[in-house]
């Protein structure tokens, strides 16, 4: 299976919040560097950078 293959088929199954902000890094990306492993690189980065966006959730004791 191709480079280009695999990248399509990981980026239908990541989460649609990160798909947004995936598709132009890549496409910023030279041919020969858009790599599963850029891909992944990438995706892990965004998926880093929303969670440390997300308020945390305040637990109260009853």
């Amino acid at each position: 299976m191709s480079q280009k293959m695999i990248i399509s088929w990981l980026e239908n199954g990541i989460k649609d919040s990160l798909k947004i902000p995936i598709k132009p890094q890549m496409k910023a990306l030279s041919d020969s560097a858009r790599t599963t492993q850029a891909f992944l690189k990438i995706a892990k980065d965004e998926q880093e950078l929303q969670e440390e966006n997300v308020p945390e959730r305040k637990t109260t004791a009853p």
